[in-house]
């Protein structure tokens, strides 16, 4: 609809500027060479796109995680204007479309009928129809009971203006411009002023092959009587007689008003700049701007997500970590809910499947990436796992140095898993601080809970403290650069969201300190 839009732009400019400039000079052979260039402008200047290019960086990740955020779907029903003029578009083009099959079919059905007498390279058909004289091509009708032997032969000269320069072609290109920009007034008007320059020419033509200037004029007028035929012709007869006899009394334009035509060129590329620039974003990666010591990505599809959704997260990985993500095998119940899904993953030394099919709608899976080891994964959404990070307070460091033997650095678990399950990953970091007398190290771990749920945990020894944290640990929450809970978060419908940012590690601790260390997400809501 763009592409029309300008092009109708196009015709009222050349329209406007033939109606200003051009309509009253009598060079009518560079007039046809302004009106076919016309046509070419027409259909080529909307494809013109002068790229602008613009730097920017990117410091957000766009991402909606559906596991996160209730999803509330609102029914509405609105009118797509859109396709409403479409489709009276298309109904246009298919009327006028059909209109000039007609007159083609008329056309051919009139010639096919009388017999064609071909005289060098004419076909001259005499017909007893009332109708004006015309021309298509190299075929020439006229009833000659109607004019007398000097009045048929000016009508002949005239026709053969016609054929000889080929106006058959200019009238057929009108026509088709027409049909495909029917809706601009202005379109009409450049068909018309096409068919009535074609006239002035073929008159031209004909006055320098007689010395009886009025006899011509006169069979201009004594044709006012006929009949029309099909617009499509070229005809000796129309409905600009009185223009055509002012043309012919007028005195021809010198050649140096010719100049006129150097005035378009600056409106046309006026017009190109105004409407046929295109602003493109040179974008600088999320990684090459931002320092972050550990970037983690988390998406998660579930039932609800549309090919669109797949396909701008198979884009987003694709550009941030050249990582192909492919999503097939889909199928859909009949509320249009995923069923089954095949997802696979590769990148540099990774190579990363999963499947999901049953009869059911897929529970939610994630898909995350770490950018510190480069660990990629696949696999259900954990929703029972709720353990947050615990920090080793002072309180407990005396049960916990006697039950583990530790002297000289006292440490402590508040976590019941760790308490209970965890004897093993116990001594593992007992023996490991103790080796290694270091003042900072991180090990990871995972444990069966009594439900068969499989959690991995990270310890991370930062000096005297020791954190443990678990895959669901929470980060901080802003909206619009307010502080929100989680809950807050979950009530958030996705549709009002414009953006999402995060940060993790070093750089989220650096700016809003330790209670930041499970990461900030900066969620931006549309403006209303």
């Amino acid at each position: 609809m763009e592409y029309l839009l300008k092009a109708s732009g196009i015709v009222v400019i050349l329209f406007l500027f033939y109606y200003i400039f051009l309509r009253n000079e009598t060079f009518f052979k560079s007039i046809r060479g302004y009106f076919i260039v016309g046509l070419l402008v027409i259909l080529t200047i909307p494809l013109i796109e002068i790229p602008i290019y613009v730097k920017t960086i990117v410091s957000q990740i766009n991402f909606t995680d559906y596991a996160e955020i209730t999803n509330t779907e609102v029914t509405t029903y609105s009118t797509d204007w859109q396709q409403v003029i479409f489709i009276i578009y298309a109904f246009g083009v298919v009327f006028f479309s059909l209109k000039f099959l007609v007159q083609l079919i008329s056309l051919g059905f009139l010639i096919s009928k009388h017999p064609k007498v071909k005289h060098e390279n004419y076909y001259f058909i005499e017909i007893l129809k009332n109708i004006s004289p015309f021309s298509f091509f190299n075929i020439i009708v006229y009833n000659k009971n109607q004019f007398s032997i000097n009045e048929l032969q000016h009508i002949i000269n005239h026709e053969k203006a016609h054929v000889q320069q080929w106006h058959s072609v200019d009238v057929i290109l009108s026509h088709l411009l027409v049909i495909t920009l029917w809706f601009n007034p202005f379109v009409w008007l450049y068909k018309k002023a096409v068919q009535q320059n074609l006239e002035f020419l073929a008159d031209s033509h004909a006055l320098r092959l007689t010395d009886n200037h009025k006899l011509y004029q006169l069979t201009l007028l004594k044709t006012s009587g006929s009949n029309y035929c099909t617009e499509i012709t070229n005809n000796f007869y129309n409905s600009l007689l009185k223009k055509r006899i002012i043309m012919l009394h007028k005195n021809r334009s010198t050649t140096k008003s010719q100049w006129k035509y150097a005035l378009l060129l600056p409106i046309l590329v006026l017009f190109i700049v105004t409407f046929n620039t295109k602003v493109i974003a040179q974008e600088k990666k999320l990684l090459d701007t931002e320092q972050l010591t550990n970037l983690k990505i988390e998406l998660v599809i579930d039932k609800s997500s549309t090919d669109e959704n797949l396909k701008e997260e198979a884009h987003f990985f694709k550009k941030e970590f050249d990582i192909v993500l492919t999503f097939k095998g889909i199928k859909r119940n009949s509320n249009g809910e995923i069923t089954a899904i095949k997802i696979d993953a590769k990148g540099k030394n990774l190579r990363s499947k999963f499947e999901n099919s049953s009869s059911n709608p897929i529970s939610p899976i994630k898909i995350s990436y770490n950018s510190e080891g480069a660990i990629f994964t696949i696999g259900n959404v954990t929703r029972d796992s709720k353990m947050t990070i615990h920090e080793i307070h002072k309180m407990a460091n005396a049960h916990y140095a006697e039950k583990n033997n530790i002297k000289g650095k006292r440490y402590t678990v508040t976590a019941t898993y760790l308490e209970d399950n965890l004897s093993e990953q116990k001594d593992s970091l007992k023996n490991r601080i103790d080796e290694d007398n270091a003042s900072e190290f991180q090990n990871d771990f995972t444990v069966k809970t009594d439900n068969d749920k499989i959690i991995r945990y990270i310890i991370t020894q930062k000096d005297d403290n020791v954190y443990i944290s678990s895959e669901n640990d929470e980060p901080l929450y802003y909206i619009n650069g307010k502080e929100i809970t989680i809950e807050e978060v979950k009530k958030l419908d996705p549709n009002t969201i414009e953006k999402i940012e995060v940060i993790k590690g070093k750089s989220a601790t650096k700016k809003y300190g330790e209670k930041a260390k499970n990461g900030i997400v900066f969620i931006t809501l549309k403006k209303e």
